[in-house]
């Protein structure tokens, strides 16, 4: 069963300037909402002192997410275009 996506911080903002990147993006989602653990092959973990979250990368895009505690929901933090430095 997918999990629910919450975009917070500055993802909202990535979407709304790169309407170019929608489909990209829902793509993106759509992968980890229906997996959100890591498999090293797309997903890591990417650690922001005190915390460990995660990153997806795959094609064009990275995401920073993170998973709650129950594997009900996930926050999405921030998304950028691979070449980008990924940032929190």
């Amino acid at each position: 069963m997918p999990v629910k996506i919450n975009l917070v911080g500055q993802s909202n903002r990535f979407i709304a300037a790169n309407p170019k990147l929608k489909t990209n993006i829902d793509v993106a989602l759509k992968e980890i909402s229906d997996n959100p653990f890591v498999d090293a092959e797309t997903k890591f973990y990417y650690p922001v002192p005190p915390c460990m979250i995660s990153l997806y990368k795959k094609d064009s895009l990275w995401v920073l997410y993170r998973l709650d505690d129950v594997c009900t929901q996930v926050y999405i933090w921030n998304i950028g275009a691979i070449g980008h430095k990924v940032s929190f």
